[in-house]
C-alpha cells in the first residue's frame, strides 16, 4: 500500500527532477531521494538512464540506482514464474530469466525463435521412423559438430557462460549451460533426455538403453565409456549418482555456478543477489 500511494505522490510530479535530487551532497537528503527513487521503481528508469549520458557525476549513483531497480523487477518476476511452474518448472524461461540478470534488456522472443528454428532443421533430418537414440545422436552431431557448440575453455569464468543467450550466440558455455540448451532442444524434438548433476561436472542421459552426451568431451558416451569416465575422477557407476536432474535442480545449479564465477571476479553484491534468487527456489511451492 505504502509503495503504491509513494507511485501516486511522485507521479503527479517531475520526475526527472526527483532523479536530479541525487546531486544532493547530504548524507540524509541523499538517503531520502534514493528511497523514494526505490519505492518508484520502473517508471524511474528512463531517468535514471538519461542521467548517466547528461550527468556525468550523478553516472555511479544511477547506474547503481538503474541495476537494483531492474534486479527488482526481476526477482518478482522469477518469483511468479516459480509459483506457477510448481514442480514442473520451464527450463527455457528458467534459464533466460536468470540471463537477464546479465543481460537486462535480452528480447526472450529471438531466442524462443532461435530454438525453434534450429529443433525445426533437426526435426528434418530424421527418418519418419526415428528411434530415440538416433534423434539423441543426431541432436548431439548437430550442435557438436554442424554449429560448433563446445565449453568455452579459453574464458571459462565469463558470466556469459552461464546465460542461455549468450551460448546461443557464442556457441560458447559451460557444462551445464550447454547441457540446458541440449535439453531445451531434446523437449522440442520429444527426446525423453534428462540432466544429470555429477559432482563437479553435468551431463545430459537418456534411458534405456543408457546413453551419456558430456558436453566436455563433446562426445555421446555408452555404459562402459561412461564407467571409465567416472572412474578416471574417482567415482564408481551407480544408478544413485546418475539419477535425473529436475528443472528446479538444474536451474538452482546454474546459479550456483554463476554465484562461483562473481565469486572468482569479487563482485559480492552480484554473489548476494544471486542468492536471492537461489532463495526463491528454495521457497515451498
Amino acid at each position: 500500500m505504502e509503495q503504491t500511494q509513494t507511485k501516486k505522490i511522485i507521479g503527479k510530479k517531475n520526475l526527472r527532477s526527483l532523479a536530479l535530487l541525487l546531486e544532493e551532497d547530504d548524507p540524509k537528503s541523499f538517503a531520502l531521494v534514493n528511497e523514494h527513487i526505490l519505492k518508484i521503481g520502473a517508471p524511474m528508469l528512463p531517468y535514471l538512464i538519461e542521467l548517466e549520458s547528461t550527468k556525468p557525476t550523478l553516472f555511479e549513483k544511477s547506474r547503481s540506482l538503474v541495476a537494483e531497480i531492474r534486479f527488482q523487477m526481476l526477482k518478482v518476476e522469477f518469483e511468479k514464474f516459480v509459483r506457477a511452474g510448481e514442480k514442473n518448472l520451464d527450463l527455457e524461461a528458467g534459464a533466460l530469466l536468470i540471463a537477464r540478470f546479465v543481460h537486462p534488456a535480452l528480447d526472450e522472443k529471438i531466442y524462443h525463435d532461435w530454438l525453434e528454428r534450429v529443433a525445426g532443421k533437426i526435426r528434418a533430418d530424421l527418418p519418419v521412423k526415428r528411434d530415440k537414440v538416433a534423434a539423441f545422436k543426431r541432436l548431439h552431431s548437430f550442435l557438436s559438430r554442424a554449429m560448433g557448440f563446445c565449453v568455452n575453455e579459453d574464458d571459462y569464468y565469463n558470466p556469459d557462460n552461464s546465460c542461455l543467450n549468450r551460448v546461443i550466440e557464442t556457441r560458447r558455455g559451460t557444462p551445464i549451460s550447454l547441457s540446458i540448451l541440449f535439453l531445451i532442444l531434446a523437449r522440442r524434438l520429444k527426446i525423453p533426455a534428462f540432466g544429470i548433476g555429477l559432482p563437479g561436472h553435468f551431463i545430459v542421459g537418456l534411458g534405456e538403453p543408457a546413453l551419456f552426451w558430456d558436453p566436455l568431451l563433446n562426445r555421446v558416451l555408452d555404459v562402459p565409456a561412461m564407467r571409465r569416465r567416472l572412474a578416471q575422477n574417482g567415482f564408481s557407476y551407480a544408478p544413485g549418482l546418475l539419477k535425473p536432474f529436475s528443472s528446479a535442480q538444474i536451474l538452482m545449479r546454474l546459479l550456483r555456478n554463476l554465484m562461483a564465477v562473481y565469486e572468482t571476479s569479487g563482485s559480492p553484491l552480484n554473489v548476494e543477489k544471486i542468492g536471492e534468487l537461489a532463495q526463491v527456489l528454495l521457497l515451498p511451492r
